[in-house]
């Protein structure tokens, strides 16, 4: 069951939506967006 899943993902290129980026530094900034009500996809936080 997992292949399948993993094999449809990679044919069909499913990508989270990416909503927004941030530095490390900026992980507070993350952390308080997420209440946001306008909040879609996943948020990154940038460790290099």
């Amino acid at each position: 069951m997992h292949e399948a899943m993993v094999q449809t993902i990679n044919t069909h290129k499913i990508r989270p939506p990416i909503d927004r980026r941030f530095r490390l530094e900026d992980a507070k900034d993350a952390y308080r967006s997420q209440a946001s009500p306008d909040l879609f996809g996943k948020m990154v936080i940038d460790l290099a």
